[in-house]
């Protein structure tokens, strides 16, 4: 078959739009390959990648999604369709990340290699990122931020530092002394006995106990 402008024969032709198909043209003549690629780039506006421009941009102008899918969907026809296991952990993770766990942690919870991808889903489906979407945590101790996790840990950041930790253990832990030692009196005054002295302590002072001792004992003797 012969080239339609240099009349030459060719085995290979190539089915050239008069009008670009991406301007809705539809009638082709065949070139050969020579004048197929000089009838594109010797005018810029039939350039191929002017060409696929505006092509692309038409179809993407009608809904058509290009390219492939992102996680959780799959293309039938260019449109996209859900596919609801992916759609399951996707929300998964969101639900995790607002619970506080960081994303390497949600990475290795949910079988994916890459951390990025992880924060790419979660941007995705909330239009936040992990960072923004993550509950800012509060020190327990003493109200300001605490961060976020960081390294291999699930649990959220309690306390904004060491010291605040610290804190906060020994009040919890004085708290529970006071409720233990609460309405101790002293066997010699009567007087309450302070929550600082040891658990199994009779008296408020030393002097009572010695005291309450020798009102005992030394009665005692001079009976004898």
């Amino acid at each position: 078959m012969n080239c339609w402008e240099c009349e030459k024969e060719s085995a290979h032709l190539h089915d050239h739009h008069v009008v670009p198909r991406s301007r809705g043209g539809t009638k082709t003549v065949p070139l050969c390959q020579l004048c197929h690629s000089k009838a594109h780039h010797r005018n810029k506006s039939m350039s191929t990648s002017q060409l696929t421009k505006e092509g692309l941009a038409r179809r993407k102008a009608e809904g058509y999604i290009l390219g492939a899918p992102p996680y959780g969907y799959t293309k039938q026809n260019g449109v996209l369709i859900e596919i609801p296991e992916e759609q399951a952990i996707i929300a998964r993770a969101v639900e995790l990340r607002k619970g506080g766990m960081n994303i390497a942690a949600i990475a290795r919870e949910l079988g994916f290699t890459y951390r990025s991808k992880v924060n790419r889903l979660i941007e995705r489906a909330t239009g936040e990122t992990g960072e923004e979407l993550a509950k800012e945590n509060i020190c327990l101790y003493c109200n300001k931020p605490a961060g976020h996790s960081t390294g291999s840990t699930k649990r959220r950041r309690k306390f904004c530092s060491e010291k605040c930790g610290h804190a906060f253990r020994y009040n919890k832990k004085m708290a529970m002394v006071r409720e233990e030692r609460a309405d101790r009196n002293c066997l010699y005054c009567n007087a309450e006995i302070a929550i600082d002295r040891h658990k199994g302590t009779l008296y408020c002072t030393t002097k009572c106990g010695n005291n309450h001792y020798r009102s005992r004992v030394v009665p005692e003797k001079k009976q004898e």
